[in-house]
């Protein structure tokens, strides 16, 4: 029970800090998401490469926020900030290319690898969640919808798991999921969908569905993905940051898949309607 209730909490924290930058504007939406950026690369060069230098792990920091600060191109007279950042990443690439050449561990290429992984991994990921989030002025509200939904999911996987969840979803990386919980993710998916498309109508009710449905599955492999990564490295968490959680990965995880997904959905959608209302 107290497990429970520090999950809760710490689960209201997190929703509660991504709705208010949301709402207060860009400027604290790219900072939030550059905050959760480095932490999450710090998160994954731990778990995959604890051996990795100060150095490279700073590179990679760096990298990861330039990706996820690109997006600032679509911001007013943002287009030689997004330039500059657009270049940095290159820089930051290069860069960790030839500090792999003083690499002498046995891990040296396995340090690059995890590293060039990581940095797409969690930066773009979160670049394209800015990117949709600064595409229109009314795009935030998809951003909205696309986070209540990886929410509704979690929690409707969660509890119709715990009441109903007798068949394994994939008991290789999740032994607790169920495709009990999967489906009654995704009724609370679908559920919202229609709410949505009374609410802001900005697609049709078909596309509100698909858009529920899309995010349903890839939240649920985002979830599974994360836990392959873990468990290919002995983890039970990615860290220790969330009370109830791990680590901010393990709080992250089905975002990551998720937000490359609206980004496609939204632009389709801008592209066939011309614009969101």
């Amino acid at each position: 029970m107290k497990d429970i209730l520090t999950r809760t909490i710490s689960g209201i924290i997190y929703v509660a800090l991504f709705v208010i930058a949301l709402l207060l504007g860009w400027p604290f939406f790219l900072g939030l998401t550059a905050i959760f950026a480095i932490l999450g690369i710090i998160e994954f060069n731990r778990l995959t490469s604890p051996e990795n230098s100060l150095v490279a792990l700073f590179i990679d920091g760096l990298a990861t926020i330039m990706i996820v600060l690109t997006p600032s191109i679509f911001t007013p007279h943002g287009l030689h900030w997004g330039a500059f950042f657009g270049f940095s990443v290159l820089g930051c690439f290069l860069l960790r290319l030839i500090i792999t050449l003083f690499d002498y561990s046995p891990s040296a290429f396995s340090n690059l690898a995890h590293s060039v992984f990581g940095v797409i991994y969690v930066g773009l990921p979160l670049a394209l969640l800015n990117a949709t989030y600064m595409m229109l002025p009314e795009c935030k509200w998809v951003v909205l919808c696309m986070l209540i939904l990886i929410w509704l999911n979690d929690t409707g996987a969660f509890c119709f798991g715990s009441m109903l969840g007798k068949r394994k979803l994939c008991e290789r990386l999740s032994p607790k999921k169920s495709w009990e919980g999967f489906w009654g993710g995704m009724g609370c998916c679908l559920a919202f969908s229609v709410a949505a498309f009374y609410i802001f109508r900005f697609f049709p009710l078909v596309s509100w569905l698909i858009f529920g449905a899309l995010v349903c599955l890839f939240s649920t492999w985002g979830d599974l993905l994360e836990s392959l990564i873990k468990r290919s490295m002995h983890a039970k968490d990615s860290g220790h940051l969330i009370p109830g959680h791990g680590g901010i990965l393990d709080r992250i995880d089905s975002l990551l898949l998720v937000a490359p997904v609206t980004f496609i959905f939204t632009v389709v959608m801008v592209f066939w309607y011309g614009t969101l209302i």
